[in-house]
């Protein structure tokens, strides 16, 4: 679980995801103890990377997931939002205070 500002994670997701390629079109969200590594890449333009300090209750967790559907849910969000995360492969909740649930399916890497 972590608690972000949507509208930075969004921004943030939103300029690395053009480095994304087109076949996977994902980006990873590496979740560690003291912040989260947005990262994506492609072998013609290269990669990207963002960091942004926050804390993680959990351990370590690395997510791929679309871009698109990451910043659609943190735009209905509002100014925090809480991510609530598993494994890899299990769904992200991102909910905030007024009770807004939003769900993100994990994509497998390429």
């Amino acid at each position: 679980t972590a608690v972000v500002d949507a509208e930075n994670l969004m921004e943030s997701v939103s300029r690395v995801s053009l480095m994304a390629t087109e076949k996977s079109y994902s980006v990873n969200l590496d979740f560690t103890e003291k912040e989260l590594v947005i990262k994506a890449g492609s072998p013609e333009f290269g990669n990207a990377e963002e960091r942004h300090p926050l804390a993680v209750k959990g351990g370590p967790v690395s997510i791929w997931a679309s871009p698109k559907y990451v910043i659609d849910a943190l735009a209905s969000v509002g100014c925090e939002a809480k991510l609530r995360f598993i494994d890899p492969l299990s769904p992200i909740l991102i909910t905030n205070e007024t009770g807004f649930t939003g769900v993100v399916m994990p994509v497998r890497p390429s």
